[in-house]
């Protein structure tokens, strides 16, 4: 998510290019989030009373109905939860 902020190790050049062309990209493409339009997302995952779990929302949030092979994987499951504990264990708390 471009507009986040996250990529201050990024090129001068490339985060200039950035704060010029994102902002008048937006409005055009829908990976392309603003807080607004994150937070109304948020929003609807939160409040789904349907009590679903473990699966993937798009952009609308919305319930996606296919994965990718990658994540029906159990092995590549198992190995992006200890990859994402490994990480978090290094963060100060």
């Amino acid at each position: 998510m471009p507009t986040t902020g996250l990529g201050k190790e990024t090129p001068f050049f490339a985060r200039m290019m950035m704060h010029v062309l994102v902002p008048l990209m937006v409005p055009f493409i829908k990976v392309l989030s603003t807080p607004q339009r994150a937070a109304r997302v948020l929003t609807t995952i939160l409040t789904d009373t349907s009590a679903k779990s473990g699966i993937y929302f798009d952009e609308s949030g919305r319930p996606m109905t296919q994965s990718s092979a990658e994540v029906c994987d159990p092995a590549f499951t198992a190995r992006v939860v200890a990859e994402t504990r490994a990480l978090l264990s290094t963060v100060p708390a």
